[in-house]
């Protein structure tokens, strides 16, 4: 799937917002998966990432580069996997059904600023 910077951001925010409202309505952890499901979204326009068992819209817009990532995700390395990102920590919640830690860091995750365009790490 190509997607262009402005989609993946959109997309990125959307699918994390659902998330987020679902694991509260829900008071479980609602999965990426689970949104791909609720919103018909085919196999094949399933978005890639670096990580198993999780898709992202800005992995695929980055070809798993996480430099090129469109997302600010901290301030050391910026990606997602740095300690204090919202994305570990939504991994974790995951890993122990922490729905309500979940939801929050879903939130926290749509929306997260966009790094300039073009810039590596700022």
């Amino acid at each position: 799937m190509e997607l262009t910077r402005e989609e993946a951001v959109s997309r990125h925010r959307k699918m994390w917002r659902w998330i987020a409202e679902e694991t509260e309505k829900q008071k479980r952890v609602v999965l990426e998966s689970d949104y791909f499901k609720a919103m018909g979204i085919e196999e094949e326009d399933i978005p890639d990432s670096n990580f198993p068992d999780s898709n992202s819209y800005c992995c695929e817009y980055a070809n798993k580069d996480c430099k090129l990532c469109p997302i600010r995700w901290d301030r050391v390395k910026d990606n997602c996997t740095d300690r204090n990102s919202p994305f570990l920590t939504w991994l974790g919640a995951v890993g122990y059904d922490l729905w309500k830690v979940a939801a929050k860091a879903a939130r926290k995750i749509a929306e997260l600023s966009e790094r300039k365009e073009n810039k590596e790490y700022e």
